[in-house]
């Protein structure tokens, strides 16, 4: 899984360091059009699709609805994280070496998208029906201290 995160990840090295803007449209992008989906959709043939494919094949257990919803936080996360690192090194804010920072964040998704399955069951609900929405209940709050004080009087 190391592997796969990684030739996803590695490659936006060159393109942080050099002097263009593609990762802060990458992650614009996307938080406008609708995640990693629509940016799949729009990318004729980028190899974002053999990505995914890969992504299934490295978790054969996992039903692909759960394949989908990481690609999904992986891709997004990444560009995003991408992104702000660019800018905080143009910026000379940069957190760590970028080399750590790419490291790091290569474990971090490969630890998330090998994540266990969600062992929670999902209640019945009874007699088909779903349950009524619960009552607002207005609780009034009293003073504990004067106005213009700080904390309790006595």
């Amino acid at each position: 899984m190391v592997d796969y995160v990684s030739a996803f990840v590695l490659p936006f090295e060159s393109i942080i360091q050099g002097e263009n803007f593609y990762l802060p449209f990458l992650s614009r992008y996307i938080s406008e059009a609708g995640g990693m989906s629509s940016l799949m959709e729009a990318a004729a043939s980028s190899g974002l699709d053999d990505l995914k494919i890969g992504l299934g094949k490295a978790l054969p257990d996992y039903p692909q609805s759960t394949i989908d919803e990481r690609w999904e936080i992986f891709g997004v996360s990444v560009i995003h994280s991408l992104a702000m690192y660019q800018t905080a090194q143009r910026a000379g804010t940069l957190m760590a070496p970028l080399d750590h920072l790419l490291d790091d964040l290569v474990r971090y998704h490969t630890a998330g998208l090998m994540a266990p399955l969600s062992s929670v069951r999902k209640l019945p609900r009874t007699a088909g029906k779903p349950s009524a929405p619960a009552r607002a209940t207005k609780v009034r709050a009293t003073r504990t201290s004067k106005p213009g004080t700080v904390g309790p009087t006595a």
